[in-house]
């Protein structure tokens, strides 16, 4: 598959679907750090670098800018920043502005409208305001290129969006780490059957 990484930081998710033998053919972080890592270790093997700046920058603007911005992709994927949904932030709410970053991933699926996308994020998201706003972002990306879409309305036909919280020491990875997954299918893809896929997810 073709693969779009947005908030693709040193490249971990995107080294994975490496791994599965996809393509990643476009990635974006504003870190500069970071993305020296990624194309040391990545990016030079991909014959591209990621594109190093601030999302809502890169995608401010309409509908053409996005489409231009961002490639035909088969899926979007992306760790969208979760410093202000982690239970550790004894702060936390919905008006830390990093918690609305999302929305630049809901940009992108609404216009580019890809068969999947699979998204990332902090155990905490799972309890915030008792569910609430994991179901809002679920309710938005169900919603993604449709007449109903928050972002870009449009004539698509919408995504069947289902998450787990998963651990990545149950999958090999050295650590303890607990993460919500958030997979989306196209609602015109007619096979949802993910046989051998042990990840929890029932679409």
């Amino acid at each position: 598959m073709r693969v779009v990484s947005f908030f693709s930081g040193a490249g971990g998710m995107d080294l994975g679907f490496i791994f599965a033998g996809h393509d990643i053919i476009w990635a974006n972080d504003f870190d500069k750090y970071a993305l020296e890592t990624y194309n040391h270790n990545i990016g030079q093997y991909l014959g591209h670098n990621a594109v190093l700046g601030d999302i809502t920058q890169i995608l401010k603007g309409d509908k053409n800018v996005v489409n231009d911005v961002i490639p035909d992709c088969d899926i979007i994927i992306g760790g969208f920043p979760c410093q202000g949904f982690s239970i550790a932030n004894v702060n936390r709410s919905m008006e830390d502005e990093r918690n609305f970053l999302y929305l630049e991933l809901l940009k992108a699926i609404s216009v580019k409208q890809p068969p999947f996308f699979l998204l990332e994020n902090v155990k905490g998201l799972e309890n915030m305001e008792q569910g609430k706003i994991l179901n809002i972002i679920l309710d938005d990306l169900e919603a993604a290129g449709t007449p109903d879409c928050r972002i870009f309305k449009g004539r698509g036909p919408g995504y069947k969006a289902v998450y787990n919280v998963l651990n990545a020491y149950n999958y090999g990875v050295p650590q303890n780490r607990e993460r919500v997954i958030i997979l989306g299918v196209r609602n015109d893809i007619q096979n949802h059957s993910f046989k051998g896929c042990n990840l929890g997810f029932t679409l």
